[in-house]
């Protein structure tokens, strides 16, 4: 398979301090799935389905979608994950009834979205349980970038990022959204999860959820 964007190329590195890294957040992320036992769960901004892939696999019985806002990735995905069903659909505005899913996953996509209360709101609305959030762990994220010679014009943050947080500074962000569990690194990522506080109106569409 001949994934070609900066999500692919991260996720199919063959650096070996990298991989390092990588594989742990992978080996935290699946516990932390595995641990909450979904039946259901929305894995939002999942790209090529890298992380969707992990989570089937940790939970094979469990029914799961993927959303994204590219259709290219999202190819990408139906051929990693075939019999998952892949949807186009922003963070911000979800096509999915409330209270919709056990879990709701949306990692490493926060750092890329200018309207990041909107989009948590809509985590939590579509989420019956749990929300789980990973963003870069600044300043580790730019400074393992910049010791590994990566985006040095930009001082280590790499292109699309807008936001920045450090676990203090997410933890605040969070709080009124979720009612944290876990907040932790898993170097150079920040990965929490907790219950959701939706939001009282369901302002969302049908929803596209289908069981297989």
């Amino acid at each position: 398979m001949n994934d070609l964007s900066p999500n692919a190329r991260k996720h199919q590195t063959k650096n070996p301090l990298k991989r390092y890294f990588l594989n742990r957040f992978y080996e935290s992320l699946e516990g932390v799935v595995t641990g909450l036992k979904p039946l259901t769960i929305l894995d939002c901004g999942c790209g090529e389905g890298f992380l969707t892939q992990i989570i089937y696999r940790a939970l094979p019985s469990a029914r799961i979608v993927g959303t994204d806002l590219s259709e290219n990735a999202l190819e990408s995905a139906r051929r990693r994950c075939p019999g998952i069903l892949f949807q186009v659909a922003d963070v911000r505005q979800l096509p999915v009834d409330a209270g919709s899913f056990d879990l709701v996953v949306c990692s490493q996509v926060l750092e890329h979205v200018e309207e990041t209360e909107l989009a948590v709101a809509e985590l939590c609305r579509v989420s019956a349980g749990y929300v789980l959030v990973t963003v870069p762990y600044e300043p580790w994220f730019w400074t393992m970038n910049l010791l590994s010679l990566n985006h040095l014009r930009n001082f280590g943050n790499a292109p699309g990022h807008i936001n920045h947080w450090s676990i203090k500074s997410f933890r605040k962000f969070l709080t009124p959204h979720v009612e944290i569990a876990s907040i932790r690194s898993s170097m150079p990522w920040i990965l929490t999860y907790g219950k959701s506080r939706p939001p009282r109106a369901d302002n969302g569409a049908l929803s596209f959820f289908v069981s297989r």
